[in-house]
């Protein structure tokens, strides 16, 4: 395993248990909490209920106005935010959220739901979309 690799574990467990697990364990899930009713407020639903649902992915369902290619293609482009389209039999259906280290962070919450708020209400639309204007 490359050093470079060892390190960043290192650090991130370091960071963890100075935070102390339990307290890191609560701050994810009230993170993957507060970013699953930002996209509820935005049309979204999930693939599964909260209380069967990871803390550390979102999996939500696609809304037929905003293709998942064209979503992570914008949120990947405009705000150099990354998520994950489904796999397998969920492609284009899902996308997956990621909710681990400093997207747990409310500012990174924030932005996140900023960014999809704008893509929703077509503020900036996804490049490539009939009708859309690049800019």
């Amino acid at each position: 395993m490359p050093t470079g690799l060892l390190t960043a574990l290192n650090v991130s467990l370091t960071l963890i248990l100075e935070e102390g697990l339990e307290r890191r364990i609560s701050r994810t899930r009230a993170a993957a909490l507060r970013v699953r009713q930002g996209l509820r407020d935005l049309g979204f639903s999930m693939l599964c209920a909260d209380e069967h649902a990871s803390p550390i992915t979102t999996a939500a369902m696609a809304r037929q106005d905003l293709p998942v290619g064209e979503l992570v293609a914008a949120l990947r482009d405009r705000y150099r935010i990354y998520i994950s389209g489904g796999i397998d039999d969920l492609a284009g259906k899902i996308f997956r959220i990621s909710h681990m280290g400093r997207s747990i962070e409310p500012q990174e919450t924030d932005r996140l739901l900023t960014a999809f708020d704008e893509l929703v209400r077509g503020a900036i639309p996804p490049q490539g979309r009939a009708g859309a204007e690049s800019g």
